[in-house]
């Protein structure tokens, strides 16, 4: 009995101390890490968001508390044909693979105060983007063309 109660203990604890939490705010879609305070954006409300131009939060808030936005995640905007322009701010770390994808109105791209920032971009993340006019990568970026095994 004692046994099973410490592994019941164990698993709860396991699960809690991993906490995320998904939430809508200002028509983007987080997943919000709460040990770390860090957040990932994976996706839109099409509802709320207004789809022509997105400018990427350096943090996000929820409850009081303060979430660093370090991730685009895998397919976010992928489809979203209405997006014109975005803006990502230097604490981004990461566009997981085909984030953007299939935004064939997507012209312009900036990257607001990157420097000496780290940042990868994954293969296909802009796979599709027929109308982009030209991006300026950050000095330090890391850009992936194939998929990690």
């Amino acid at each position: 009995m004692r046994k099973v109660f410490l592994f019941l203990l164990l698993t709860i604890t396991t699960l809690f101390s991993h906490a995320q939490e998904t939430v809508i705010i200002d028509g983007l879609r987080y997943s919000l890490d709460k040990d770390n305070r860090e957040a990932t954006l994976t996706g839109y409300d099409e509802d709320s968001f207004d789809g022509s131009s997105c400018i990427i939060p350096a943090a996000v808030e929820n409850n009081g508390q303060s979430y660093i936005v370090t991730t685009i995640g895998e397919e976010a905007f992928s489809g979203c044909t209405e997006l014109q322009s975005i803006t990502f701010h230097d604490k981004l770390k990461k566009i997981e693979k085909s984030a953007f994808s299939g935004c064939t109105k997507l012209i312009d791209i900036t990257f607001d105060n990157y420097i000496n920032s780290k940042l990868t971009i994954e293969a296909n993340a802009f796979y599709q983007c027929s109308s982009l006019k030209k991006v300026e990568i950050p000095e330090y970026t890391k850009l992936r063309s194939e998929e990690r095994r």
